[in-house]
């Protein structure tokens, strides 16, 4: 045999050890970390070729157990408890039972680099497996961003799924469902004052008719809080018989730390001072100013020529939500009343709240508003907005397509041109990450896809 028919060999033979060679990795997991530094386990997920063992203390046993609850791990990773100390987070890698390599957890993302990975980000489109036991319902979806945390609202199944992000946006670091169905019936009767015996005596009855649990109207993220409005069916005695009534209440989440409250919203003030002419209007967003909400209304009268919005309440001494004033941001009533309006054409994101039909933009973090009716966006379809210097940038639906639209605010032109997608998007959930990125969910709600738009 001569000396290039054994180097093939050799170079054969070192290729197919790569290729076929046992790649794993050791884990060892501490709980004196911060927690931005836990959110590389679920880079474990971008690693499929390798063996992936957790080992824990076993006096951390019981704590890691919830811990890990938080955080998405991969499906096939082990778990051993082991006996040994070690006092921060750091892993091992292994290649065909050599030591190739040892880190501190938190540069685990930087260290793994899959070929699938990499291909992804070269073509601007990530994808990102949704957790196999969230369950949504397509068609009536919504998404709230702010600071990488999405949340997911389904109306139809009653529940909010929030997802963290990695900074790098090609990882789910971590996520957390609520469903209406959590929140204790005799929890919220204490809080609304209703009679606990009364209600038990009607709770058959509202069950038998679909009221007997909370409904998640909305929901609303900002940093890293959680805002979901419920509306809770209550019975009420009407004469000689009773009728079932709205209660709200606002549940708040952190997103870091898992401290939730509950606070009821009380309507006794504005009923007294308006004669019930405004209402809290369920069907259309919400937000937050400040510590205080701010409710969409219902004006019932219309009698003025400008009709109110918004609602601003605070929280007061018995810690619930009261009734302060109305919001200063007024539209034209004849205009309001013209369009027909419905609640899915009036949206939120984390700056702004909009109706395309109206042409109305208001930046309810810095209080100001455009008018954007000279633009003609009526016949438009507007998914979501974002600011960029002097151009808005709009996520616009037409024809089953995504469309990037620019409003140029110093020329006032528009441009629009076609977003490449994947074709299984779901349209109505499609938004802006930030102001240069994308994110949607697939129409079998399995999948986020983050696509880049500008570079």
């Amino acid at each position: 045999m001569d000396k290039k028919k054994i180097f093939i060999i050799i170079i054969i033979s070192f290729h197919s050890l790569c290729y076929f060679g046992k790649s794993r990795i050791e884990i060892f997991l501490s709980f004196n970390e911060c927690l931005s530094c836990y959110s590389a386990l679920s880079t474990l997920n971008r690693i499929p070729e390798y063996t992936k063992i957790l080992f824990i203390r076993r006096e951390d046993s019981l704590i890691a157990k919830e811990f890990l609850e938080n955080y998405l791990l991969p499906n096939d990773i082990e778990i051993k408890h082991i006996d040994q100390n070690f006092h921060s987070s750091f892993c091992k890698t292994f290649f065909n039972e050599l030591l190739s390599d040892s880190f501190s957890l938190k540069e685990l993302p930087n260290k793994i680099k899959t070929s699938n990975q990499s291909k992804l980000i070269s073509n601007d489109l990530i994808t990102l497996k949704l957790p196999k036991n969230i369950n949504l319902f397509s068609e009536r979806l919504s998404l709230m961003i702010d600071s990488n945390n999405i949340s997911i609202f389904d109306y139809v199944l009653n529940k909010s799924i929030v997802l963290k992000l990695s900074n790098n946006l090609d990882s789910i670091t971590n996520y957390k469902s609520i469903n209406g169905k959590d929140f204790q019936n005799s929890k919220l009767v204490k809080l609304a004052h209703i009679d606990s015996i009364f209600y038990d005596k009607c709770h058959k009855e509202l069950l038998h008719l679909g009221k007997g649990k909370a409904n998640i109207e909305s929901s609303y993220v900002k940093g890293n809080s959680l805002f979901l409005l419920l509306n809770f069916p209550i019975p009420v005695m009407v004469d000689k018989d009773w009728d079932i009534f709205m209660s709200f209440f606002i549940y708040e989440l952190n997103l870091i730390n898992n401290k939730n409250h509950l606070s009821f919203i009380d309507f006794e003030l504005l009923n007294s001072k308006y004669n019930y002419r405004y209402f809290i209007d369920n069907t259309r967003p919400f937000y937050t100013s400040n510590s205080k909400l701010i409710f969409s209304l219902t004006d019932e009268q219309r009698n003025e020529d400008s009709i109110c919005l918004f609602s601003i309440w605070n929280r007061n001494s018995k810690d619930e939500y009261v009734f302060e004033q109305l919001h200063p941001f007024q539209i034209n009533k004849k205009e309001y009343l013209k369009q027909n309006l419905d609640s899915f054409e009036i949206k939120i994101n984390n700056s702004y709240y909009f109706n395309y039909k109206l042409g109305i933009l208001y930046d309810y973090k810095q209080s100001l508003k455009y008018n954007l009716s000279m633009f003609d966006l009526k016949a438009m379809t507007i998914q979501d907005i974002i600011k960029s210097d002097n151009k808005f940038n709009l996520i616009e639906l037409k024809n089953e397509k995504i469309l990037f639209t620019t409003i140029d605010l110093t020329t006032n032109k528009i441009e629009s041109r076609l977003i490449e997608l994947p074709v299984d998007i779901n349209l109505v959930t499609c938004s802006f990450l930030n102001d240069k990125t994308i994110i949607t969910i697939n129409k079998k709600n399995t999948q986020l896809y983050v696509k880049r738009i500008i570079n």
